[in-house]
């Protein structure tokens, strides 16, 4: 329990990946599942429902450059994933609050970013990979769309 609310955590592993920690929050008694259930039906199978984040293009610049200085390396410049690593793609990312906490706090094969950023540039790195990867990655999109397919 933290904060009044309880959670369930979950270790997920298979021989020689590192394990993955699944957290799901259990909802309050009283509290309605309606409002994400509908949200939820109106969505593709496993398209991930995610609040829309705001972010000012001051936000974005800091944290695009953030990302090329810590991130990119492992991600990829785009979020595409590591090509020879395990990071995974940041394409289908949870709530801004669930960025932020990977970013602080780390994972089995990411180091925590706590230490050295400070929670403005948390804050901003976590607006670049929710809103300026999505930008980046609509962009090259419709760049392949007009100049046909990359080769």
């Amino acid at each position: 329990m933290h904060a009044g609310r309880q959670y369930i955590a979950v270790a997920l592993s298979q021989r020689d990946h590192p394990a993955e920690l699944a957290v799901l929050a259990v909802p309050s008694a009283g509290e309605s599942l309606d409002a994400q259930t509908s949200i939820a039906g109106t969505n593709a199978p496993g398209e991930l429902v995610r609040d829309a984040v705001e972010a000012t293009p001051e936000q974005l610049a800091l944290g695009g450059e953030l990302y090329g200085r810590h991130c990119a390396v492992c991600h990829g410049p785009g979020g595409q994933g590591g090509v020879n690593s395990n990071a995974p793609a940041l394409k289908q990312l949870g709530a801004l609050q669930d960025i932020s906490n990977i970013i602080r706090t780390g994972s089995a094969e990411m180091p925590g970013m706590a230490a050295i950023l400070s929670s403005e540039q948390v804050d901003a790195l976590s607006r670049y990979v929710a809103v300026g990867l999505s930008v980046q990655d609509s962009r090259a999109g419709s760049r392949q769309e007009s100049q046909g397919p990359v080769r």
